[in-house]
């Protein structure tokens, strides 16, 4: 049984708690499509966008076979990591996304480079 304090150590060494926004809540049950489906209803989504976000939903589910097949047996820790990696990817895009839609032409290289971090980032911690 852990003490008090490697407890306490592992719950200070959770990510830092995003807020889901409630725009992502629906209309299914996973974060990553409720986005997508936003993003694409969006006219001025470009072309590279529209392909960047293809690569992040196909990331995001690899990342989460990968979680199912080779994460899930280990440690509490290691959990921790993957959902903060995952998280953080969400959260950079959905800020990204916002940033497009209050000012579509002055954040496009934002989103863009929002979704290819994401995709990146997620492909890299697979690997690794």
């Amino acid at each position: 049984m852990p003490s008090h304090d490697e407890i306490q150590e592992w719950i200070a060494g959770w990510p830092e708690e995003w807020e889901l926004p409630e725009e992502l809540v629906g209309p299914t049950e996973n974060t990553v499509a409720n986005l997508a489906i936003r993003m694409l209803e969006c006219e001025n989504l470009s072309h590279k966008a529209r392909i960047l976000l293809g690569r992040f939903i196909g990331e995001h589910s690899l990342l989460q076979l990968w979680i199912l097949s080779d994460v899930k047996g280990r440690g509490a820790r290691d959990i921790r990591e993957v959902y903060g990696v995952d998280q953080d990817g969400i959260r950079l895009v959905y800020e990204a996304w916002k940033q497009f839609q209050a000012a579509p032409l002055d954040h496009r290289a934002t989103l863009d480079e929002a979704l290819e971090t994401a995709v990146v980032t997620w492909a890299d911690y697979r690997k690794n």
